[in-house]
């Protein structure tokens, strides 16, 4: 390996090998001068292997702290995504099994209905209409499916709107809403279990799909 260093006495440009590099007593380690014979100092701080060593270094640090900004860009993703999908979990829990709110009082003496629009938040009881449905005689609800299946139940309270309907719930294990009988127009039909045993203030969503 050859360096280039300038001599202090006859400012010429002496290109130096690393095997020329001597300590010389009295003087210290270095090179005499091609051009005017004066020594000329060669610090062990610019040595080759040291410099090597310094860029090493550098090169493991830059690295490290690459690998750090890619772990924070890749907990900073994980974050926003998780995010995204607890609302996307949320919004569907709210649209397609929550019944809002829970008791107001257990004792009361009948249940009643509101029906609110999912997308503005409108109330929707004198626009949609609802129909309630009660378990047909001598049917035993066994597992989930017999409480889902539709064909087990039979009209108790037939399309009406919700403000106008008043009923105790107390002897009932379970009921079907049936929501949107008149096919109001941009709401879905659907049904809806209701867990009997107690009366609530029932709010049920009108679930809008756009014009």
């Amino acid at each position: 390996m050859k360096m280039k260093k300038r001599c202090k006495y006859c400012n010429g440009i002496v290109k130096i090998k690393k095997e020329e590099i001597k300590n010389i007593e009295g003087k210290g380690r270095g090179v005499l001068c091609d051009l005017c014979g004066a020594f000329i100092s060669i610090p062990k701080k610019i040595d080759g292997n040291v410099r090597l060593s310094n860029r090493g270094h550098i090169g493991r640090s830059w690295k490290s702290n690459n690998y750090m900004r890619k772990k924070r860009r890749q907990k900073t993703a994980f974050l926003i995504v998780s995010i995204i999908g607890l609302f996307v979990l949320t919004c569907y829990f709210f649209n397609n099994n929550f019944i809002y709110p829970r008791p107001v009082n257990n004792e009361q003496p009948y249940s009643d209905f509101l029906l609110i629009c999912n997308s503005t938040g409108m109330d929707m009881s004198t626009e949609i209409k609802i129909s309630i449905l009660e378990p047909k005689i001598g049917i035993e609800f066994e597992d989930e499916n017999d409480i889902r299946n539709h064909s087990n139940y039979q009209i108790l309270i037939d399309s009406e709107f919700p403000v106008d309907i008043i009923i105790d719930l107390r002897s009932f294990d379970y009921i079907l809403a049936e929501v949107n009988t008149n096919n109001y127009p941009n709401y879905t039909h659907y049904y809806q279990i209701i867990y009997g045993g107690n009366n609530y203030n029932y709010v049920l969503w009108a679930k809008y799909i756009g014009d």
